[in-house]
């Protein structure tokens, strides 16, 4: 289902991309960036400004896939609690920013694999698959709580990791009780036996982060997660939403960042004839217009110097 997101209601709509929802329903001018991310699957990770747009994008692409045929949505939406309760567990993989983005990185990958199994789950084909019972296994404890991703993955790493450890240890130890490689190939096969596609969308990640080893550590982990995913899974699209200032930092702490992320990031960029575009777009409905042509939709709703391209 696709979370509501609240905006401010004005006609024009807040240029910093705080929006009435039915602007982004009626009036919303499809970017090359977004055009570039419903064409093509190069691209994973979105970074952008704070009002730079990201929010309408998940939103749109959210309805986009919705609509496609046998392509499921799983929206990855993190609570500001659930991630402030995760970090002191993010201490069993030690105070080490390779040994914390390893750990998450695993346990991401295991979430999204949840997520998805989730939902192939209830189709009868997919129960026909070969190891299908230990995916069984594990999608019953991961929906015991019947809470949020964040939550289930602190459930998880309470339960099956043993904090008297050593972090090398810890991280070992997880990627063997997980099983997700296993897990993988089953839903794999899965994809392939139901013929779904799934597109997987990420945002929300400024909620509760820290500019820490920590913080950025488990921000890195799901970069790393969700390029892994799109490299092993040809039927699944994971699209991250990540903040400028958030990128950066994982930028600056990553030492494989040239190598694994660089190639797979698109940046947001509004130039001044796609500010024109979207504020058009806008005010043909707003003023319920039938022009076609921006300008003269321009000129009919503005007056005096304001007229024409320079105005």
């Amino acid at each position: 289902m696709i979370k509501p997101y609240k905006y401010s209601a004005n006609i024009l709509g807040d240029l910093r991309g705080e929006v009435d929802i039915s602007m982004l329903d009626n009036a919303f001018y499809e970017t090359p960036d977004y055009r570039t991310l419903i064409e093509s699957v190069e691209r994973t990770l979105i970074v952008g400004r704070r009002g730079s747009g990201k929010s309408a994008l998940f939103y749109r692409l959210s309805k986009f896939w919705g609509a496609a045929k046998d392509t499921k949505v799983v929206q990855i939406l993190p609570d500001e609690d659930q991630v402030i309760g995760i970090r002191p567990i993010l201490k069993i993989f030690g105070d080490k920013f390779n040994l914390i983005r390893a750990g998450t990185r695993i346990t991401w990958r295991y979430a999204i694999y949840m997520e998805i199994a989730n939902l192939l789950d209830k189709h009868y084909k997919s129960r026909s698959v070969e190891n299908y019972e230990l995916l069984t296994e594990h999608l019953k404890r991961w929906r015991q709580n019947k809470a949020s991703v964040t939550s289930n993955i602190r459930n998880i790493l309470k339960q099956i990791v043993n904090t008297r450890h050593s972090p090398e240890e810890c991280i070992a130890e997880l990627s063997t009780e997980l099983h997700t490689d296993t897990i993988q190939k089953v839903i794999s096969d899965a994809l392939e036996l139901t013929g779904f596609k799934f597109v997987i969308l990420i945002d929300q990640l400024d909620e509760g982060y820290e500019p820490d080893n920590v913080g950025v550590g488990f921000i890195d982990g799901l970069v790393q997660a969700t390029i892994d995913i799109k490299t092993r899974l040809n039927n699944v699209r994971p699209t991250l939403f990540l903040r400028d200032n958030i990128f950066r930092t994982v930028a600056q702490l990553d030492p494989d960042y040239s190598r694994t992320i660089e190639g797979h990031v698109i940046r947001l960029h509004w130039d001044e004839q796609q500010l024109f575009y979207l504020v058009c777009n806008r005010l043909r409905f707003a003023f319920k217009l039938e022009i076609e042509n921006n300008l003269k939709t321009w000129n009919r709703c503005v007056s005096n110097e304001l007229q024409g391209m320079d105005g």
